[in-house]
Formats: C-alpha cells, structure tokens, sequence
C-alpha cells in the first residue's frame, strides 16, 4: 500500500524524499508539499487532500489546527520537533515516518455509546507506544475468558491488547486493565486493576460493525493499490494459512481482481491446528475461489529423527517455502502476468517491515505484493468478520498468531493456552499429535 506524506512547504517535501530514499528505498512512498500553507489554511489543505493512509508531518505546534474529525479514516498527524521539518536530520525524519505508521495501525479510542474500540483515532490508548515493533489484536471468547483466569475478574465483549515483544497491555472498557509478560514457558501478570463498571463491551461482530467505515475504506483503497501496482494481471496467487493476515490480503485481492482470477494456496505441513483447515474449506467456499493444496513433509521429518524446529533453527521454514514455491511456479507457468498477492505485515517482525510493498520474490521469481503492510492485527482480524467469513476459531481461543502446533516462536500466551485447553482436543483428533506435543511440550516425556 502506498504511504502518501503531506508537508506544508516544498523544502520539508525535499528533506521528507531524502529520507525516504536512504530509509525506505524502493518503497512505495509519495511526497505532496502543501504550497507553505500556514494556521487555518494548512488544515484545511491537509483535511481536502489526505486520504486513507496519509501521513501528515507538521510543525511543531501545528497538529493542534487540524480537527480529527475532518480526515478520512486511517489517516495520521505527526508533529515534528522544529518549526521547520527541512531543519531535521535525515534520522530523525525516518523516525517520525516510523512513528506515523505504527499510528495507523495502532490508534484507537473506546467509544462508550458503541460499547466498542475503534480502530480510528488521533493517537494510540494511554501508555502504548506508538513504536514499529508493537502490534495489536482483540480478545474475545475463550481468550478473554483465559484472561479473566490470569486477573482474576470475570470480562466479556472483547478486550483490545498491544503487544510488544514479549509484553501485552489490555485495554478494555477504555482503561488500561492488566500488563503481562508472555515469555515463555508462560503468561505473568505484571499489573492489573479492576475493570471499569458500566455496560459490558460488545461482543465481536458487533465491533466489526461498529467499525464498518475504517475498514471498507482499507479494502476499498488496498484494492485499489493493488489493481495499480499489478495492472491487468492473468492470475492473482494468494498463499493462505487460514490466519487473519492472509485472509485479509486474499478478500482484497478477491475485491480487485474478482474471485475467478484468483487462486489460493494452503501449504498443509502435517502439523497444521485443524481448526485452520476447517476455515479455509468453509471461508473459500463463501469467497468463490480456488484453492490448490500442497504439502510440505515436516512432519515426517519429526518423526524420521530430525527432530523438532528451534528458535533459531526453523528448518521447518525451508520445507514450507518451497512447497509454496513450487506451487506458485506450476500454478503461473503458462500465465502472461502472474502475481502473488501476501499477508506481510510491518508489525509482524523487523524483516517484514524492511520488505517493500512490492518485489520480486526470490523464492519463485514473480512479483509480489503486499497491501496489508500499515495495517494492525486488529483491522486484519475484523476485516474478514466484516465480511461475512467470521475467522479461524483459534483467534476465539486467544492466539495472536496462527502457525503449526509445535511451533518453536510460540509465545507463553499461546503456549497456555494450548497446554491447558487445546492439547487433549489435539491429541484427541490426530493419532501423531500426543507423541508430537510431547516432544514440544514435555521434552518427549
């Protein structure tokens, strides 16, 4: 998706290029200058010209002129630290660049009368830094219900956590509720106090109705972007895990390019949670499209001795990519203009956000696009329940994100919750999965 940066005069334009050019080379950035526009006239040049994913950095003291109100969803106001942004180092320019779209993904503000976060706001809730690293989901169902465990006070609705690194703050009912640590081996409590009386928040189709606008107004432009940067492709490719963030990227590329030009692939790893599966039978059957299974033979290699993937040793990755990559190879071979539309994220790690929004992937050699990259976890995880296709049920247990079972970058959240929830259900449903969480869970006790 294209970042569109307003300035108000021509040289903070040039200074704004520079450091777009030494921080984010071959990203897709456009930088407008407002004509040196001042007071009354600089808001109202930024209120006429912004759209979805604008970023506006304005002199210090200016953001005040500029009324919330009057921008289109997901667009955000950084305040410089001078009078004049030319005057700041290349750095410190990028720095407020990173600011500003960790902002788009990050702002929110609770609104008492919807009983519902929105995720459209001037700046993120108290105490949550607007950083490139941090991220955020919702709690709802079964994860907030583990949540009420750790705290010690019976939730419902859904709850809006940011999470950093290792650390997750949780808002709910517009306050700050509880901080945790959720290193491995498993959540801490760090802080929480009692939740604010009032009306319980709503449940969560009610939250993805209450934002409606935010995210028709994400489709509609990461459509278009798409349909910009891809031209007229013959076949659009869409790896999906049946998580939030690829199915968001497979409804919009289904919204730009129709679902007969576009095709699916699930990569099944023979460690897979069957409730990803049973999502992409039943969303791809709701979206019309085609999806082409493939299999990467990860289990069989557990279990012929190779041992299980360890942090900093995800073999296992290699085996996923190129059982995708094949697939995308044979699926394209013939096709005049193919491409590859994917999930990436910049919150979901530091190599993702350095990744243009679009490239040549090496794995396959075809042009990939990214469209979701500004957007955070939450907007990913109503985008589809906007759409009718609800999500993969593992969101309702409380995981943030979706991988295999075994997974060696599971963090302490999700690791309790499947120890203490989801492990019998496993070992229930799939002969080899008590002999594989032993081996993860256990140390093959």
């Amino acid at each position: 998706m294209r970042l569109k940066i307003l300035v108000r005069a021509r040289k903070d334009a040039k200074a704004v290029e520079a450091a777009a050019r030494a921080y984010y080379p071959d990203f897709d950035v456009r930088v407008e200058s407002l004509g040196g526009a001042r007071g009354e006239e600089l808001a109202s040049r930024i209120a006429s010209e912004a759209e979805p994913f604008t970023l506006a950095i304005l002199p210090r003291g200016a953001a005040s002129l500029v009324s919330p109100a009057e921008l289109p969803p997901l667009a955000r106001l950084v305040e410089a630290p001078a009078r004049d942004v030319r005057n700041l180092r290349l750095a410190q320019i990028a720095a407020l660049i990173d600011r500003g779209r960790a902002l788009i993904r990050l702002a929110a503000r609770w609104s008492p009368g919807l009983g519902s976060y929105i995720l459209d706001a001037p700046a993120a809730p108290p105490g949550v830094e607007a950083s490139p690293d941090s991220d955020n989901t919702l709690l709802y169902s079964r994860g907030l219900d583990t949540l009420s465990g750790l705290v010690g006070w019976g939730l419902s609705g859904h709850a809006l956590a940011y999470t950093r690194g290792d650390s997750m703050v949780v808002h709910y009912s517009g306050e700050a509720l509880a901080g945790l640590s959720v290193s491995p081996p498993g959540p801490r409590v760090e802080w929480a106090r009692p939740p604010p009386g009032g009306a319980a928040p709503a449940p969560l189709e009610a939250v993805a109705e209450a934002n409606r606008g935010v995210l028709e107004a994400a489709v509609g432009s990461l459509a278009s972007w798409l349909r910009g940067a891809a031209g007229e492709p013959s076949r659009v490719i869409v790896p999906w895990s049946g998580g939030k963030d690829s199915t968001a990227a497979l409804i919009v590329a289904v919204e730009a390019f129709g679902a007969e030009r576009v095709v699916a692939v699930a990569v099944d790893t023979g460690v897979e949670f069957p409730e990803s599966g049973e999502y992409i039978e039943r969303a791809s059957s709701r979206l019309g499209v085609e999806v082409v299974q493939v299999r990467a033979p990860l289990r069989e290699a557990i279990l012929g001795g190779r041992g299980l993937p360890r942090r900093g040793e995800r073999w296992c990755t290699g085996l996923k990519l190129e059982a995708l990559a094949s697939a995308v190879r044979r699926i394209a071979r013939g096709e005049p203009r193919p491409v590859v539309v994917v999930g990436d994220r910049d919150a979901e790690s530091r190599a993702r956000s350095r990744r243009p929004q679009a490239r040549v992937d090496p794995y396959h050699g075809i042009l990939t696009l990214a469209p979701l990259k500004l957007l955070g976890g939450a907007h990913a995880l109503l985008i589809p329940v906007a759409r009718g296709l609800g999500v993969n049920g593992l969101y309702g247990e409380g995981f943030y994100r979706i991988g295999c079972y075994i997974c060696p970058y599971m963090r302490g959240w999700e690791l309790h919750i499947l120890r203490s929830r989801l492990r019998g259900r496993l070992e229930s449903r799939l002969p080899e999965a008590r002999r594989l969480l032993g081996l993860f869970l256990d140390g093959g006790n």
